[in-house]
């Protein structure tokens, strides 16, 4: 767990995250950061305990035909053999100056091999073909790097792994889990580096400068899990 995390997702969405109702990429990074996170982890568990209590309180459907028998059966049959599960280990990411230690479920998400590309002003992603409905990638920014001033076209989440980057917002640190939305538009720098993990709905539109050539482009690249 990381000591001093400042940004988390919202009540909804850890709401959602619990009741099954998010898709796999924000899925996968909302997990990620409760790995990293004690205060979200802790409000997860309350979630699940009050489920629970909820469930045991609600009258019991007797009046579903054969219910009673069907528990008598559920507890009559034979205990399994408890089968040993090799846990999937945190993984390093190998950077160009260094490697990151990610979250599990990342490690798991990352499989064997990341195959990274180089964008402009010394950004580089890999993409996990993850989800049908958002891009899902690793993202990471050299020191010095920064990603020109964009619009989004719906949700980005942003989740920080290693090192630190600011936008016109704020300042983020390991931990740190930023939603944008269609209503946000902004620019990124990282002095020293950082690597996130990033779910994107749709790409995002440049806004400024000769970046805004590369949006033809950026609609053409943008990957989804095929269906």
């Amino acid at each position: 767990m990381i000591p001093q995390i400042n940004y988390h997702p919202s009540d909804d969405l850890l709401a959602c995250y619990h009741r099954g109702e998010l898709p796999p990429g924000a899925s996968v990074a909302i997990a990620a950061h409760l790995e990293l996170c004690d205060c979200c982890a802790r409000q997860t568990e309350q979630l699940v305990d009050r489920a629970a209590e909820e469930w045991a309180q609600a009258p019991a459907p007797n009046d579903v035909e054969g219910f009673d028998d069907m528990l008598s059966d559920i507890f009559s049959q034979p205990r399994q053999p408890e089968q040993a599960v090799s846990p999937v280990v945190s993984k390093e990411i190998h950077l160009l100056e260094r490697s990151v230690e990610v979250p599990r479920i990342l490690a798991k998400a990352a499989g064997e091999t990341l195959h990274w590309k180089k964008l402009p002003g010394g950004i580089n992603h890999a993409n996990i073909a993850l989800d049908r409905k958002a891009q899902c990638d690793f993202l990471y920014m050299k020191p010095g790097s920064q990603i020109p001033r964009h619009k989004h076209q719906g949700m980005e989440i942003t989740l920080v792994l290693d090192g630190t980057f600011t936008d016109d917002s704020g300042d983020y640190h390991p931990g740190d889990f930023v939603v944008r939305s269609g209503a946000d538009c902004h620019s990124a720098t990282s002095d020293k580096g950082c690597l996130c993990f990033t779910v994107l709905e749709n790409p995002v539109i440049f806004t400024s400068g000769f970046a805004r050539f590369f949006n033809p482009i950026n609609r053409l690249l943008f990957n989804r899990a095929p269906k």
